[in-house]
């Protein structure tokens, strides 16, 4: 009995003094912690894997824990489309990264202001891996220097292996031709043209009936133009229009034709009633009256949109910014017949893999079907990559996210748009992160009463502040592609060498 309590009395001892060993090891391991999440905190940036701030440490940081690691992206060091260097938070631009080219059949969107390096960073060298892929590449430029800017990267990079043509009015001298009239050779053809020419009609037209009328008269106009030879440009077009005898002449002449069905309801009007009656259509037809759109569709030897696709190709659509109405209508024009002939590909599964590259797509959502292309593009062997300054470009919310929600890959460029970092934190979501708080209550010398807890809560993955003001130079770009990560992650655009 004796020996039991002398027994117990030293299990109780040594068990007393492991525990206060065990404690004073364990708030010096706490204190070490503290000490490096403090540090880590103190540089003004938290990566991947740092620990939580202490409580008492800096509160001002930009915090990137949720965004992948360079270790969890090696799978991408041997992706055909380049994203320049990964951008460790901590370390800074480390090896060339990629996306594969199969991510890419999901489509891609590019968001960041003017100068932002849209274009020379992601856009000219996509088209030209594309190209060299053995793709065929359809390219908006609205600054005119997207084949300068080619030019450069192939003089670095090496030859492209594809044939190169661009369509530009501002620019006819240097431009390759393309008669719009006579490439309408189905009806599907001809209602993407007036879509493109007049405009689609908006969800929330009060006035529908206005719009559907003009879209009929414009229609039934191009419809008996063609079938009957009496216009053959945009500009004979127009004067057509404007000369109800002529037009009515000439539609009664061919009273069976489908124009002359659509055109029954105006033609028949007294003059000034016509006129009031065809203004929108003469307002939306008045762009041909500009000299350098008049040269380049006045002919049909050039671009053939039914062999575009045979091959590795690059046409380029230009669509300077300056162009306003007219520029939005004659790039969308073009575009709406390439997609036309790509949607031909449904049946025939024919041609080559082909990229839209649509810069300042925002300015085409009202005249081409932009998200029923990216739903069901895939299925004609078609990629789309969008480019644009801000997301809030796209008026409609609801077709906004529709067009986004479809473009697997997200890139984001430094922006001050607080619509586009909201965009993107909402598209990133949520992550768990815990907090060490400090709890002070009335102690003793020997025990201040100070106790430590760690709270866990859910914060967006990244905020607004690492969004549109990341630390890391003009060319960092946030990307987000869940096929290829689950995370977002940070790289370096800078391209030195071009």
């Amino acid at each position: 009995m004796k020996y039991s309590s002398i027994a117990q009395g030293l299990y109780r001892g040594t068990r007393a003094i492991s525990q206060a060993a065990n404690s004073v090891v364990a708030t010096g391991a706490h204190r070490l912690s503290m000490q490096r999440a403090s540090r880590f905190a103190a540089t003004g940036v938290l990566a991947p894997g740092d620990p939580d701030p202490p409580p008492t440490g800096p509160s001002e940081y930009f915090d990137y824990r949720g965004t992948a690691s360079e270790r969890e992206l090696r799978h991408l060091r041997d992706g055909e489309f380049s994203l320049g260097r990964f951008l460790d938070p901590r370390r800074g631009p480390r090896g060339e990264i990629g996306l594969p080219f199969g991510v890419l059949r999901r489509h891609a969107a590019v968001l960041g202001p003017t100068g932002s390096g849209k274009t020379k960073s992601v856009l000219v060298p996509w088209i030209a891996t594309a190209l060299r892929q053995g793709c065929c590449v359809v390219a908006v430029d609205i600054g005119g220097d997207l084949l300068a800017d080619l030019q450069t990267h192939r003089s670095v990079t090496g030859p492209l292996g594809a044939k190169v043509s661009k369509w530009d009015y501002s620019d006819p001298s240097q431009s390759a031709r393309w008669n719009w009239l006579e490439a309408l050779d189905t009806d599907e053809a001809v209602v993407a043209a007036v879509d493109a020419i007049h405009g689609k009609l908006r969800f929330n037209d009060s006035q529908p009936f206005f719009h559907q009328r003009d879209a009929r008269v414009l229609r039934g106009l191009i419809e008996l133009a063609r079938s009957t030879g009496s216009a053959k440009t945009g500009g004979e077009l127009l004067r057509l229009l404007r000369d109800q005898s002529r037009l009515r002449t000439v539609a009664g002449f061919h009273p069976s034709d489908p124009g002359s069905g659509r055109l029954n309801d105006v033609i028949g009007l007294n003059p000034g009633e016509y006129m009031k009656a065809v203004s929108g259509v003469v307002n939306d037809l008045e762009m041909w009256d500009n000299p350098g759109l008049d040269t380049v569709t006045n002919t049909s030897t050039g671009i053939n949109l039914n062999v575009l696709f045979d091959e590795p190709r690059l046409l380029v659509v230009g669509a300077p910014i300056h162009g306003g109405r007219i520029s939005e209508a004659a790039s969308s024009l073009l575009l709406s017949q390439v997609v036309n002939r790509l949607y031909r590909r449904f049946a025939t599964n024919s041609g080559v893999h082909t990229f839209l590259v649509l810069d300042e797509a925002a300015r085409l959502v009202s005249r081409l079907p932009v998200e029923e292309l990216l739903s069901v593009s895939r299925k004609a062997r078609v990629s789309v990559v969008l480019a644009t300054q801000d997301v809030g470009q796209f008026a409609d919310e609801s077709e906004r996210l529709a067009i986004l929600g479809n473009c697997s890959t997200y890139i984001s460029l430094p922006t001050p748009s607080r619509t586009n970092a909201e965009y993107l934190a909402g598209r990133l979501g949520q992550r768990f992160q815990s907090s060490i708080s400090l709890t002070h209550s009335p102690g003793t010398q020997s025990s201040p009463g100070i106790s430590r807890s760690a709270v866990t809560n859910t914060v967006p993955v990244l905020g607004p502040r690492e969004i549109m003001h990341p630390p890391f130079g003009e060319r960092v770009a946030i990307v987000h592609s869940p096929q290829v990560s689950g995370k977002p992650f940070l790289t370096d655009l800078t391209r030195p060498e071009w």
